[in-house]
């Protein structure tokens, strides 16, 4: 593995561990056993690295080839791409978890996140457009679903924080319930296909006991 990445995986393992703020890049270079310079010969601060693991979460978060396969099983399709999400963001923890401060503190990294945000909202889009065409949402003005994607990437970006302000960890159980509240949004858009399609994956995937 390249110094580089592996001050970018140590970084991370770090953060989540103690959180950014209190981790410095003396740490993660004695962390690694390399010096302070050759660090800085890959990233000039630490700001600089945690853009660089926002980067790398924007290359693992793309929804574009779950919304390429076609499958009669919607809802589960949609069941993995909200496990995956929830999962990335347990490996990337401390940015969710610290998400206000990181943006507020770093101008670049809150223009780096905007076109994050922008690309998986576009994707939820078209997750919408797909259900409509299935025939399991209702085909109404695209409009009318502003507000039900806005909850959905709420839930999707603040599930984990949530979780850490209750001090709860992201058990299988705690995966399962933010999945079901997810799917729940999406219950009054539904036609009478697609409830019979929810409450069939239902009876399939019940959550499991905390």
């Amino acid at each position: 593995m390249k110094t580089k990445d592996k001050i970018l995986y140590k970084s991370i393992e770090l953060f989540n561990q103690s959180g950014s703020q209190s981790v410095s890049t003396n740490h993660i270079a004695e962390a690694l056993g390399i010096s302070i310079g050759n660090l800085y010969y890959h990233f000039k601060s630490k700001e600089e690295i945690i853009r660089a693991i926002l980067d790398k979460i924007d290359q693992i978060s793309s929804l574009s080839a779950f919304l390429e396969v076609e499958t009669p099983e919607t809802l589960s399709l949609i069941q993995r791409i909200f496990e995956a999400t929830f999962r990335i963001q347990y490996e990337f923890r401390f940015f969710h978890n610290e998400i206000v401060s990181l943006l507020k503190n770093d101008p670049l990294l809150r223009t780096r996140y905007e076109k994050f945000k922008n690309k998986r909202f576009v994707e939820l889009q078209q997750l919408v457009k797909n259900l409509i065409q299935s025939g399991t949402l209702q085909d109404i003005p695209f409009d009318s679903y502003h507000n039900l994607l806005e909850a959905e990437w709420l839930i999707l970006s603040f599930w984990l924080p949530k979780l850490e302000m209750e001090g709860k960890a992201l058990h299988e159980s705690e995966i399962k319930r933010g999945i079901i509240i997810l799917f729940e949004l999406f219950l009054p858009y539904t036609t009478e296909k697609g409830k019979e399609e929810y409450h069939a994956w239902r009876e399939r995937w019940q959550p499991a006991a905390v």
